[in-house]
């Protein structure tokens, strides 16, 4: 490409190859990264800042952020209506990202479209907030189910996944002393399910 800018000018052919090459560039610039902060994220253990923090918030954040690549896909996401405000004590960027890395999972799982339902409530004993994330994609093999949270493991096709999605959540959730499960058959759908401490106190005060 610079040695074709040299010449006085570029003919509508080099322009058009020109724009294919950019994009993939950007394309592939984007990859390399998502695959580099993958391995940062994986690699390094982060102080938490913990706080009260409005879980609902968090799924209306993820809607935007991902509500395009949804629509196009023909999935709808349902946030649920919680009895009560669910707030969680932990560090708001982190959680987010977990639950983020869950979401486009599902979103992944289902390219013909599909629904993702959010919910959180509180556990009986009220210590805790339960987080469920459902799909109604094609389902985990229980053969993958036990290796979904290891570390570069990855069903993906090559160039589409370093596997490091879940096992980033599972230290994310780890790190804040909660669990994570999954509930999953095939043909059945995915439904993750998380217990995050409660918060004493509303956010901000």
């Amino acid at each position: 490409m610079r040695q074709s800018f040299d010449k006085e000018s570029l003919t509508k052919e080099e322009m058009e190859r020109f724009r294919s090459y950019l994009e993939l560039i950007s394309a592939e610039s984007e990859r390399c990264g998502k695959i580099v902060q993958g391995l940062l994220s994986f690699a390094r253990k982060k102080d938490l800042r913990k706080s009260a923090v409005d879980l609902t918030k968090i799924f209306e954040d993820i809607a935007l952020l991902i509500g395009n690549r949804m629509k196009i896909q023909g999935i709808s996401l349902r946030i649920e209506e919680p009895g009560i405000t669910p707030i969680a004590h932990c560090d708001g960027d982190q959680i987010k990202q977990a639950l983020l890395n869950i979401i486009l999972n599902s979103v992944e799982a289902m390219p013909n479209g599909g629904l993702i339902t959010v919910s959180a409530e509180p556990s009986p004993d009220g210590k805790s907030l339960i987080i469920r994330i459902q799909d109604t994609g094609p389902g985990i093999p229980e053969n993958v189910r036990s290796k979904l949270f290891e570390p570069f493991y990855t069903t993906k096709k090559d160039g589409h996944g370093t596997g490091l999605g879940l096992s980033v959540v599972y230290g994310i959730m780890w790190q804040h002393g909660a669990t994570i499960d999954v509930e999953s058959a095939e043909g059945k759908g995915t439904t993750f399910i998380i217990s995050l401490p409660i918060a004493a106190e509303s956010p901000g005060s």
